[in-house]
């Protein structure tokens, strides 16, 4: 039977209504292409249905269908609040998307905004900054067009002289040749005068025209130097007209230069000629100086300039007032101050220009004698060269103007100090503009012995102005400390603090030798915010306690304060980058300062909060997790609740209070570390654990993840968020905590079942689960001890604590079976034991390795009998009340007669920090004194040995000694006391070689006595001063009565007769001194404490002015064995087992 088309994949014999519900879910074609045909009973079964009528094909495919639709129903049933959840985050997906798109949106065209008004004003400022370069340029050509003119003139000048006088000389030459014998002398004179004059001229002239030569040609090299510089200018017009000239006078001076130069020398004049020309220079400069600082030019120019845009009653009052300025006319007066100083430096510059084009003249020009420059002999007779002439004479003209202008007028003092970088930056131009022409260099690196000479002359300016940096950072400081206690500083005053320090580097920062100053200065005053942060901060115990609804003032203070200094130190820290290493090498120490000061604030409260959060955990071993009931009420326990409240508190209240940034959030990350890991510790030791416990200890752990999720939150982050993922190894043990108790033992040996987890926390479970009982049970710690013995040693010991542990337990566990085996057991070891006396013996192996203080517990656990009991009276018989009351009346009991003698107690302990303060303790308990202690490691490096020497009676030592033994980290106490042994005890004592009668100042801190510092007085004022202190000792002599004088040899010779004495006394005692000094000498001791007391009294006639003992050291001796006790030990007689040692 055949039916449409759409209905043949139901006709076909093969169709499977599961299958093809299959492949119409899964998206597949049907029928099924990898489909292999049947078997042939399968075959013969389809053939028969293939017959069948289609109705019951599609009344099977309908059931096949609705068989679909209740699996489906049943699949929707199950998983709707999944599905539903899905839809609910899509439609909140899709709100968040929106609301991102329109944030985006926003973004957008604030950029654009943002882009218009800074791409505008660029522009704007770009060509601004294009017209203002401009006008420099114009400028700077103004300025030398200007020099140029002034220059030329000067040379017409000085041409015009030379002409005149040259046509001089020649009009007195014939009255030369005319005039007789008495005239002619005084006619030679007079024309060497002329001739000088003339030479004078000439060079003068050859200065101005190298000085043109200069100007026209811009400087050629420079770190100022820009594209302005460097224009020439020969195309300027008025310049142009004026080269011809400079060119003729320039052809001429070079011969007329060079023929004045020999002409000078061959007179004998030339040292007299460059001295002069050297003196009208630093004259010139002088007046020049001395004309900028003279306050009624400065008076006259400032009043002149501002006469016509004030009023008439100004002017009138002003007219009274002409020497110093008023608040009105001030910045009229230090604006012609500045220009007037301008103008010197100008000057300054020109004349040393000239000097040093001078000294090139000089080098060029040759000796015809000597064939040496004339440089030569002008500086053979100056007694030094022009330049340094020169450079001498401009440094003490500096040096006596600015000193004598500061002391004269309060104003130029007051704007000199206050500009002081102004005036820095001007002698900074000046040598640069000389640089050109003159060797100067002064630079970062390296400055010429000239530029050091002038600056020297305002080290008076430069002492004023750091005292005025100094004072503004002091003042920051101070106004930031000025609310005490009740207004601590705080972010803000940092910021000010660090603005001023850094102002007052970057002022001084075009300078090198002034910054390194001022970072000095700046590096002591940064010393004084430590020291008043010192002070202020709170130290009591409310500032680290952690009770009570909201923080302490005590908490706000010292988080003000650490505040303060964090927020200082990261801003000083930027300084590096802005600064040279060698400027911030300077400072560096007290910024560590800072970041110190800082530590020690915030340590205490990181200590306070970690005890807390320990004291809470710890609490909850008080939880039973052993119960099999319902008796543990639903949700997270009492401590997890407590903690949740307690972070809640430190998060809110404490934390707050400081603002740290990324040092805050670094802070907050290790106290969630540091609970977690702790929490883990504790609940991994609770023991029993049931199921009922388990799901306790889950619901613990998702209340503790809540709560450490709000506390890693910021203030605009949802609480519940995912904070706890960027902590890395932590939370993957909290999470993988969960399905650890619930494996089954079997799996705990699976990596895979426990990984992220830290080994020593699954063995903890396993131990949990185990009949052995845990590590801290077995040494008698509390739950508490054990976790913070853990956190504070590392996994190599915590294993070894564990595994000695574990040791420990199962060689009792072997002991007592071992016991309980019974005498037969016994005898056959016995029988054992005796067969083996005749094997070889073995050959001895090595010590085992000493891994902690548990070491020692397992020595004196199963290496050692223990001592015998204490020595008892026997019990009395039972008295009547007769002879009670005679006993009492007449029988008092005798005292104890034990006499208090000295006993020395050798310890051997483990070397591990606290190991003395525990000896000591147990001693001083017991109300013993030690005389002397004596504590160093041994050849092995784990193991120290202590040698303890105090008095007392023996049976109270002996207790005192078996409470030592039983500490944990020490192996064996033994008393030398009736021991034979060999002590020791080292000495070091100074002793004065003076005398007696000037101990007394030694021990007050004379010049004896006080150690040796390097601006001290020399060794010859030091000999003077012993020799008056010989003279003046004792008491004042009487009148009439002269007493000799001691001279300084006598005072040599009565030290070096003390001081044989000492080492006379020494040897015979077999000491050695091993240090001499000039009052006294230290000698050494080796030997017993007796005979240490004894050279230590006599010792004391001479003055002991140091002393230090070790202590005493003994060993005892080795016995030699003789025939008797050979003999007597073949006896067999009994041995006391007290005597025998340890072991």
């Amino acid at each position: 039977m055949s039916g449409p088309q759409e209905y043949s994949v139901f006709a076909n014999p093969e169709f499977d209504p599961s299958d093809y519900a299959n492949a119409i879910l899964a998206g597949e074609s049907y029928p099924l292409q990898d489909s292999k045909p049947r078997s042939s009973a399968k075959s013969a079964f389809q053939d028969s249905i293939a017959k069948e009528d289609i109705s019951v094909a599609i009344s099977k495919l309908t059931f096949g269908i609705d068989d679909v639709s209740k699996q489906i129903k049943s699949l929707v049933s199950a998983h709707h609040e999944h599905l539903l959840g899905q839809a609910a985050s899509a439609s909140n997906l899709s709100g968040s998307l929106v609301s991102v798109r329109s944030g985006l949106n926003e973004l957008n065209n604030s950029l654009e905004k943002l882009q218009q008004r800074v791409h505008v004003p660029y522009e704007a400022l770009q060509l601004l900054v294009a017209r203002l370069r401009k006008l420099q340029e114009a400028s700077d050509i103004l300025r030398r067009t200007s020099r140029f003119v002034i220059l030329a003139r000067r040379l017409q000048l000085q041409m015009s002289e030379m002409q005149s006088a040259t046509g001089d000389k020649k009009a007195d030459k014939p009255s030369v040749i005319d005039t007789g014998d008495s005239l002619a002398s005084a006619t030679v004179v007079q024309s060497l005068d002329i001739e000088d004059d003339r030479e004078r001229t000439i060079a003068k002239a050859a200065l101005t025209i190298s000085e043109i030569s200069s100007v026209l040609d811009g400087p050629s090299s420079g770190e100022n130097s820009d594209a302005s510089s460097n224009i020439s200018l020969r195309n300027i017009n008025a310049v142009a007209a004026f080269e011809p000239f400079v060119e003729e006078a320039r052809n001429q001076n070079q011969t007329v230069l060079a023929s004045s130069l020999q002409t000078a020398f061959n007179l004998g004049v030339l040292p007299e000629l460059v001295r002069n020309l050297l003196h009208d220079l630093s004259q010139a400069v002088e007046d020049r100086i001395k004309s900028a600082f003279d306050l009624s030019k400065i008076s006259k120019e400032a009043l002149t300039k501002e006469g016509s845009t004030n009023s008439p009653s100004l002017q009138s009052y002003r007219s009274r007032v002409r020497t110093e300025p008023t608040n009105l006319t001030a910045p009229q007066f230090a604006a012609a101050l500045w220009t007037r100083l301008e103008a010197m430096f100008d000057e300054m510059a020109g004349c040393c220009i000239k000097v040093y084009a001078l000294e090139k003249v000089l080098k060029i020009k040759k000796n015809p004698n000597t064939l040496g420059p004339f440089l030569d002999d002008v500086s053979k007779a100056l007694d030094n060269q022009p330049s340094a002439m020169f450079w001498l004479s401009l440094s003490i003209t500096l040096d006596k103007h600015f000193r004598d202008s500061a002391k004269a007028s309060a104003f130029l003092q007051q704007t000199l100090v206050t500009g002081y970088p102004k005036v820095l930056r001007l002698f900074h131009q000046f040598f640069s503009r000389i640089a050109v022409h003159t060797d100067t260099v002064y630079a970062d690196s390296q400055q010429s012995p000239e530029t050091i000479l002038v600056l020297r002359s305002l080290a008076n300016l430069e002492s004023q102005y750091l005292s005025r940096s100094g004072n503004k950072i002091n003042e920051a400081i101070t106004q930031a400390f000025s609310g005490g206690s009740r207004m601590p500083p705080n972010t803000t005053e940092a910021s000010n603090v660090a603005r001023v320090v850094a102002n007052e580097l970057d002022s001084a920062k075009f300078d090198p030798l002034l910054v390194k100053s001022v970072a000095k200065n700046v590096a002591s005053c940064l010393e004084n915010v430590v020291a008043k942060v010192d002070n202020l901060m709170a130290r009591d115990r409310s500032a680290v306690s952690l009770f009570g609804p909201t923080a302490t003032p005590q908490h706000e203070l010292n988080a003000s304060l650490a505040t303060f200094l964090y927020q200082l130190s990261l801003r000083l820290l930027l300084l590096e980058s802005e600064h040279t290493a060698s400027v911030y090498a300077l400072v560096r120490p007290s910024i560590k300062n800072i970041q110190d000061g800082y530590e020690t604030l915030v340590q205490p409260m990181q200590q306070a909060i970690q005890r807390e959060i320990s004291a809470i955990l710890a609490k909850l071993h008080r939880i039973d997790f052993g119960q099999t009931g319902g008796g543990m009420a639903g949700g997270s326990s009492f401590c997890v609740r407590e903690l949740s409240e307690k972070l809640a508190f430190i998060k809110g209240e404490v934390l707050d209070c400081y603002d740290l940034g990324d040092a805050g959030r670094v802070w907050v990350v290790s106290i969630v570390k540091f609970t977690i890991r702790n929490f883990l510790l504790h609940i991994s030791i609770a023991k029993p654990l049931s199921e009922v416990g388990k799901l306790q200890m889950t619901s613990d752990m998702t209340e503790l993840e809540f709560a450490l999720n709000a506390f890693m939150a910021e203030n605009n982050q949802a609480k519940r968020g995912d904070n706890l993922q960027n902590l890395g190894e932590e939370y993957r043990a909290l999470r993988a905590m969960r399905p650890l108790l619930f494996l089954e033992n079997k799996q705990l040996s699976s990596a895979e079942a426990t990984a992220n987890l830290p080994p020593l926390i699954v063995l903890h479970h396993i131990l949990v689960r185990s009949p052995i009982p845990l590590p801290h049970k077995l040494h008698g710690w509390q739950e508490a001890e054990y976790v913070r013995w853990l956190d504070e040693h590392t996994d190599q010991e915590s294993w070894t604590l564990i595994d000695g542990g574990i040791t420990m337990s199962l060689a009792s566990v072997l002991r007592a079976r071992t016991l309980a085996r019974g005498s037969a057991t016994a005898r056959l070891l016995s029988s054992t034991s005796y067969a083996r006396k005749d094997d070889p013996p073995k050959p001895p192996q090595p010590p085992k390795p000493i891994d902690d203080s548990t070491s020692a517990l397992e020595y004196k656990r199963f290496q050692r009998s223990r001592p015998p009991p204490l020595p008892a009276a026997e019990v009395p018989r039972f008295r009547s009340a007769e002879e009670a009351v005679t006993n009492i009346l007449y029988n008092t009991p005798p005292p104890n007669l034990q006499p208090f003698k000295k006993h020395i107690l050798n310890c051997l302990v483990q070397n591990e920090p606290g190991v003395l303060s525990r000896v000591s303790g147990i001693l001083a308990g017991r109300g013993f004194n030690i005389d002397s202690l004596v504590v160093c490691r041994t050849e092995i490096r784990d193991l120290s040995r202590m040698c303890i020497v105090l008095s007392g009676q023996d049976s109270v030592i002996e207790q005192a000694r078996r409470q030592l033994e039983d500490l944990v980290p020490v192996w064996a106490v033994l008393d030398y006391t009736e021991t034979r042994v060999i002590s020791r005890e080292l000495l070091l004592a100074k002793v004065s070689i003076l005398g007696p009668e000037y101990v007394d100042e030694q021990f007050i801190g004379g010049p004896f006595h006080e150690p040796r510092r390097p601006d001290e007085v020399s060794k010859l004022e030091r000999e003077a001063a012993l020799a008056q202190n010989f003279e003046q000792r004792g008491a004042t002599p009487a009148e009439g009565v002269v007493e000799p004088t001691l001279t300084p040899s006598e005072a040599l010779r009565l030290k070096h007769q003390h001081l044989q004495s000492i080492a006379v006394l020494a040897k015979q005692f077999g000491a050695k001194v091993v240090d001499v000094s000039e009052h006294s000498v230290i000698v050494e001791l080796t030997a017993k404490t007796s005979r240490v007391e004894a050279f230590l009294n006599l010792l004391k006639p001479f003055g002991i002015l140091e002393a230090a003992r070790t202590g005493t050291m003994a060993m005892p001796r080795t016995p030699i064995r003789t025939d008797e006790e050979d003999q007597a030990e073949a006896l067999g007689g009994s041995v006391d087992a007290s005597l025998l040692p340890p072991g």
